[in-house]
């Protein structure tokens, strides 16, 4: 019963072909070109390790040739077609260098992710595109560079005007006999990010967990360094689900956070990072001084000079003495003896 129901999909390939390529089609067969012809036969005989060597073999230099070698996949039903690139992909596993199927994950990618202003394939095609991504990225190879436009362009149809979730979505790889994993959708987040889409990269992120992947700080890194409200997926990274953010990303959402004038809140999240163990660098501490003392925010900013100096930081030589200066003009003169005092323990 199930060798018969394995076998089934192919003996509807085989009628199709009969059907779509029979004399009736003729204008289909007679447009095609030899590689199409050839990758056609190999698909239909299910001989797909020959496919990357005639591929290689094209003398077409372009990585995308137009038109798509694999163009006769998208004559099919789009299930069909969507095992068929499962197989394929099956196949190409056990081949080496791992680099040999690079050509047709490029070609595959072309076909199921559409450029912009052109019509969308099947929904089905975008779990197509994930895994072939995914292929793409354990080869070793960075995938075709118009993938980061067409992919998030892809995905942001299904949501908006399919109505599917972020979960459904991706689970749906599942029935290729595939599962998204964490470099994979991380390239996806990256992607989402800087096609200007941070909103939806969040929900993502959020719809992770629910389709069986488990986010890790460089997932959430790349979405906080684009997302609106930075500083609370920070927070949420650190206290709900215990990871250690880059230095770096820190000191990128503090800036921010000085541009936007949320001083008392960017010196809050600094004292709660270090509070929870995280290492907070020496730039994230002096973006926080410096617009500290550009606001006139003189005894905020003694504070983040004070917890700069017991980390061992030494603020830049401007902003120690309009901190000190500021402070006695405020008539907050012991607290400005204090501060030279602590700067001094340093050696500053």
């Amino acid at each position: 019963m199930a060798a018969s129901a394995a076998v089934r999909p192919f003996h509807l390939l085989r009628h199709l072909q009969r059907h779509r390529f029979s004399s009736s089609s003729s204008s289909t067969t007679t447009n095609e070109t030899p590689l199409q012809r050839s990758i056609r036969s190999a698909i239909e005989s299910r001989d797909y390790l020959q496919i990357p060597n005639l591929l290689h073999s094209n003398p077409n230099p372009n990585p995308n040739p137009n038109p798509n070698p694999f163009s006769y996949l998208s004559l099919l039903p789009p299930t069909l077609a969507a095992r068929i690139v499962g197989d394929l992909l099956h196949s190409f596993l056990a081949l080496r260098p791992r680099s040999l199927p690079l050509p047709a994950y490029s070609s595959l990618l072309s076909l199921s992710l559409p450029k912009p202003g052109h019509n969308f394939p099947s929904s089905v095609f975008l779990p197509i595109a994930l895994a072939v991504l995914q292929a793409t990225l354990r080869s070793g190879a960075p995938p075709p560079r118009e993938t980061r436009l067409s992919l998030p362009h892809s995905w942001l149809h299904l949501r908006r005007h399919r109505r599917r979730s972020v979960a459904g979505i991706l689970s749906s790889l599942r029935a290729l006999g595939f599962r998204l994993d964490l470099n994979t959708l991380n390239y996806f987040l990256s992607s989402l990010c800087a096609a200007g889409e941070p909103a939806e990269a969040v929900a993502v992120l959020r719809g992770m967990p629910v389709a069986g992947i488990d986010p890790d700080s460089g997932s959430y890194c790349t979405v906080i360094k684009a997302a609106d409200d930075a500083a609370a997926l920070l927070s949420e990274m650190v206290a709900e689900k215990g990871m250690t953010p880059r230095k770096g990303t820190v000191a990128r959402v503090v800036t921010a956070m000085r541009v936007e004038g949320e001083l008392r809140r960017a010196a809050e999240l600094v004292k709660f990072l270090e509070g929870k163990g995280c290492a907070v660098g020496f730039e994230a501490y002096e973006a926080v001084a410096e617009g500290c003392v550009e606001s006139g925010e003189m005894v905020l900013a003694a504070r983040v000079v004070a917890q700069m100096a017991r980390r061992g930081f030494v603020p830049y030589l401007g902003v120690r003495q309009r901190v000190v200066e500021g402070l006695a003009a405020i008539g907050q003169g012991e607290l400005a003896g204090a501060v030279r005092q602590r700067l001094a323990e340093i050696g500053s």
